[in-house]
């Protein structure tokens, strides 16, 4: 009877975490989530990337805005790993769930929006790195490139 509930407690645990991560992508922007799936699409680039990865959680987020329908964002999130192979295109949320045996990844994503698409006249920063590897350097590296990308617009 114990195991039974455990596995209860552990499954709708799971389930909640599923749709946390996706309820948090769900309310950004459209603007936003095109930055997020930039990021992703970055990470799949790589030949190490073997899971499809889902948006998690967002950590930090400036959304500036300019005139004339343009605005500048700065995007630090959490991007998890699923138990779907990187290949599937569109995978189900239902079906692709988290994986609790792999790092967070953390992105930054930083680029100029123009309505809701990113400008195509300039070249977003994007930056993924597994928790582990993620020194301060690192994030030096990310906000001073961000700076340098938010004054040339």
């Amino acid at each position: 009877m114990i195991h039974q509930v455990l596995l209860l407690i552990l499954a709708t645990g799971s389930f909640w975490v599923l749709t946390e991560g996706q309820d948090s992508y769900s309310q950004l922007t459209e603007l936003e989530k095109k930055g997020v799936d930039l990021a992703l699409q970055n990470l799949y680039s790589h030949p190490s990337t073997q899971h499809h990865f889902l948006f998690f959680k967002t950590l930090d987020m400036v959304h500036t805005e300019g005139g004339f329908g343009e605005s500048f964002v700065y995007h630090n999130f959490f991007a998890k790993a699923t138990t779907c192979a990187k290949e599937i295109e569109n995978p189900d949320p239902k079906k692709c769930r988290f994986r609790n045996d792999r790092p967070l990844v953390d992105c930054v994503v930083c680029y100029m929006g123009l309505s809701d698409n990113i400008a195509r006249e300039t070249k977003p920063y994007v930056s993924c790195v597994r928790r582990p590897a993620l020194t301060k350097e690192v994030k030096t590296n990310r906000q001073q490139q961000c700076e340098d990308d938010s004054k040339q617009t």
